[in-house]
């Protein structure tokens, strides 16, 4: 990310605003900065928006009314950590959200 920002900085010079869309499914797990530290200094301290999509997890009914496809996305992602266990669970959300496309 800090990659991606630095590239992007050096190359218009103007200000960035970065995001992490964080996909996993620890609810406590929640970075918001990449650190690089030596000879006891702060070299850098990148900081960023963390987004979880665990905190979306209720929402799917307003989540697939939204005109953005991105709400389809989260319930996909929801859907499939919520269904990890059971395939045919799993089977019948992907087939639900597929023909909801």
């Amino acid at each position: 990310m800090f990659e991606y920002f630095y590239r992007l900085y050096d190359r218009y010079r103007l200000p960035i605003i970065t995001m992490a869309i964080l996909t996993d499914d620890s609810p406590t797990w929640r970075p918001d900065r990449y650190q690089i530290n030596a000879c006891d200094l702060s070299i850098l301290d990148f900081q960023f928006f963390p987004k979880k999509l665990l905190d979306y997890q209720g929402q799917e009914p307003e989540l697939l009314e939204m005109d953005n496809p991105f709400g389809t996305v989260v319930v996909a992602h929801l859907s499939a950590l919520a269904t990890r266990p059971d395939p045919e669970a799993r089977y019948q959300h992907k087939f639900s959200l597929t023909r909801r496309l």
